[in-house]
């Protein structure tokens, strides 16, 4: 392993001790296709692929909200986690599950729009909150 490529990860064991305090929800990252059945019916196919990614959701304020990609809508919140090579993947057809954590049930958010910046360990997504 070269220098960097050293010193890469112990930023990343370093993150992952302080990720709790950092980010304090965990989220499923879900990737969302769509396949037919044998009678030609379609259905929605989920992978999973990852779980337990630690993160932070927060709403945006009137004067944030972005425009995403994929399907014209008003993005209304942000998420913010760590870049990895499953994060990074993320893209507006993928759903993000953030698991409940005390009074706050279980989250949805969709069409999430990536917003990461180079070089950053972190990366910010914008997404809608999917409605019940």
């Amino acid at each position: 392993m070269n220098e960097l490529a050293t010193a890469i990860e112990d930023i990343r064991a370093e993150l992952a001790t302080v990720a709790p305090e950092i980010f304090p929800d965990a989220c499923e990252i879900v990737s969302i296709s769509t396949t037919t059945d044998e009678f030609g019916n379609p259905l929605e196919v989920r992978t999973v692929i990852a779980s337990n990614v630690p993160m932070k959701y927060s709403a945006m304020s009137s004067s944030e909200k972005i425009i995403g990609e994929g399907e014209q809508s008003v993005l209304s919140h942000k998420l913010k986690m760590g870049v990895t090579a499953d994060t990074i993947t993320i893209t507006p057809s993928y759903q993000i599950v953030v698991e409940a954590r005390g009074e706050s049930p279980k989250l949805t958010f969709e069409n999430p729009t990536s917003l990461i910046g180079s070089f950053s360990p972190f990366m910010v997504v914008a997404a809608n909150l999917r409605q019940i």
